[in-house]
């Protein structure tokens, strides 16, 4: 028996939306850790910023 779980319209269609980018061709690329640690970095910084707005 599968149990019902009611979601937000807008999970819904955002959950659409990343099922059907999967079908989409994707490309490869190659990153170094540092590449991820300054990646993750920038995100912080800019979460930070955003925190102070709001």
């Amino acid at each position: 028996m599968e149990k019902k779980i009611d979601l937000f319209e807008t999970w819904i269609k955002s959950f659409s939306k990343v099922s059907s980018m999967t079908s989409l061709g994707g490309i490869d690329i190659e990153l170094s850790p540092i590449d991820i640690y300054d990646i993750c970095s920038l995100l912080r910084s800019i979460k930070q910023k955003v925190k102070h707005i709001l």
